[in-house]
């Protein structure tokens, strides 16, 4: 019995030791500094950055680009074919440095959960950027204790207690991959300067820990003209994959023996790295069918019950900010307008502007400010409404806003998306919302682009004729909501395809399909 012992336990013990290097390999996160290739196999380096927070693209975009869904399904294709390293440089989980006291909870949820969908994408590694920081070091650092994906700061200062790296490496085929990073404290809030050193007192050490025979990749929060001058100096860099500034980099800038990439903002596009018999690198858009090519697609049931989750925070944050309100001299809503400008309002009822606020219900971003703003009249205006819960006012005492909103959906039968609707249908839609708004005896209803949005009034009105828009100020009014972001195919591309300024004669085709007719004078 206790030979037998004996040799088990020798097994045991060569098991153990041949297993070993297997085992050493692996990160505290689970992951593998290892990669294995086949015989002429390619490897890639995916990146993102400047995702600002989005989790999906606005559900107005014409040409929505982006989204979780999609970017997984793109990388499910990716990965079938042959390895991936994903890595993001920051400007990941905020859309600002500094967030809102009244939208705290809300900004905190959504990072929260955008964190998790970075594990569930293979985020490997990811460097903060300035927006990053916006709920502080302490939320960060949770961050960097709870998920997969490892912090990657290699000129933190000793005081920046978040779990990092200073540098990472992995062995890819007979390659080895050395990843460094760079944050640009002058980019940051005040109070976080300091957890970092400046980069041209850091650099140089940096530099001296890496060797040549590698592919050295320098993972960059200090945006393209920093990576310029940081190629121009130092050649030992493979790739500088940079963010910041959000230059859209068609084909990689060559400075010297380095190359640098960047991509847009918001996961329009993922940015590949291909390693094979020579580097490569291309621009992945990332279009809404990208989303399929999963199946099953764990990230669709995902976003559905975030924006779910999201929506409520939202309703509650925004309920808050209802005592701002003044009941006296509110804004008109059409409901007042359409009492003289008839023909005005029937035109008004054919385009998309009278039904938009219907497509934040159906995107689930109807209690969005961000969403809100743009697809009604008079937010946040003290006589207008500040939250979902009082963009419609009725004469009922003690109205209930939540059932008006439950009722709505079964009274209105909405159908998307509404640009695409016929005139007719659009005019079908609303008029079906007024009869329900009648029925409600709502006076007031701030939802949808209407004719405030675009025109001015005289505080004399209707005892006074308002003083007409100019054509400049009409233009701003509509740019305020149609951007670069939104609404690209209103701007000149320039060659890297980025929407730069505005194209004035497709903007003029834009404004006349939506311009009300004018009323003949006597």
């Amino acid at each position: 019995m206790k030979q037998m012992m004996k040799i088990f336990g020798l097994v045991l013990l060569t098991f153990t030791l041949s297993t070993c290097s297997d085992f050493i390999k692996l990160t505290d996160s689970g992951y593998s500094n290892q990669i294995a290739l086949k015989k002429d196999q390619t490897f890639s380096i995916l990146f993102s950055h400047n995702i600002n927070g989005e989790t999906h693209p606005c559900g107005c975009r014409k040409f929505p680009l982006g989204g979780l869904p999609q970017i997984y399904g793109q990388m499910t294709e990716i990965r079938s074919q042959h390895p991936v390293i994903y890595v993001d440089t920051g400007d990941t989980f905020f859309e600002t440095p500094i967030i809102p006291d009244y939208n705290l909870k809300s900004a905190r949820y959504k990072a929260e959960k955008l964190a998790e969908a970075m594990d569930e994408l293979g985020l490997r590694i990811f460097v903060p950027g300035d927006q990053d920081f916006a709920l502080g070091v302490e939320f960060l650092s949770a961050l960097s204790q709870k998920h997969k994906f490892e912090f990657l700061m290699s000129n933190a200062t000793n005081n920046l207690k978040i779990k990092h790296q200073k540098k990472i490496e992995i062995e890819v085929g007979k390659d080895k991959y050395v990843f460094v990073s760079l944050v640009d404290p002058s980019l940051l809030q005040p109070q976080y300067k300091n957890f970092f050193k400046p980069i041209n007192e850091e650099i140089e050490n940096i530099v001296k820990t890496l060797n040549p025979k590698n592919k050295n990749i320098l993972l960059s929060h200090a945006g393209f003209e920093a990576d310029e001058k940081l190629a121009q100096k130092f050649e030992i860099f493979d790739w500088i994959i940079g963010a910041h500034t959000q230059t859209f980099l068609t084909e990689a800038r060559t400075v010297n023996k380095t190359q640098i990439a960047q991509v847009l903002s918001r996961n329009h596009y993922l940015g590949e790295l291909k390693f094979y018999t020579e580097d490569k690198y291309e621009l992945l858009e990332i279009r809404d069918e990208k989303k399929d090519l999963a199946k099953p697609n764990p990230m669709v049931g995902w976003l559905d019950k975030f924006k779910t989750e999201y929506d409520e925070i939202l309703a509650v944050e925004q309920a808050l900010l209802g005592d701002q309100i003044i009941t006296d001299n509110r804004i008109p809503t059409y409901i007042s307008c359409s009492q003289c400008h008839t023909k005005q309002v029937e035109f008004w009822q054919e385009t998309a502007h009278s039904v938009s606020f219907s497509t934040l219900i159906h995107a689930k971003a109807s209690n969005n400010p961000s969403c809100v703003k743009c697809h009604s009249v008079g937010l946040n205006s003290p006589n207008g409404f500040s939250a979902k819960s009082n963009m419609v006012v009725s004469e009922v005492e003690g109205f209930d806003s939540d059932k008006y909103w439950e009722e709505l959906g079964e009274k209105v039968k909405f159908e998307h998306p509404v640009r695409e609707l016929a005139g007719q249908k659009r005019k079908e839609i609303i008029k079906s919302w007024i009869k329900y708004d009648q029925e409600k005896k709502i006076t007031h209803n701030y939802g949808n682009v209407q004719c405030l949005n675009c025109h001015n009034q005289d505080a004399e009105h209707p005892f006074s004729e308002n003083t007409p828009v100019a054509a400049d100020q009409m233009q701003s009014k509509c740019l305020n909501c149609h951007s670069r972001d939104q609404s690209p195919e209103w701007y000149i591309k320039n060659e890297k395809g980025l929407a730069t300024s505005l194209d004035e004669k497709y903007f003029a085709e834009q404004l006349k399909k939506v311009a009300c007719p004018l009323d003949k004078k006597e």
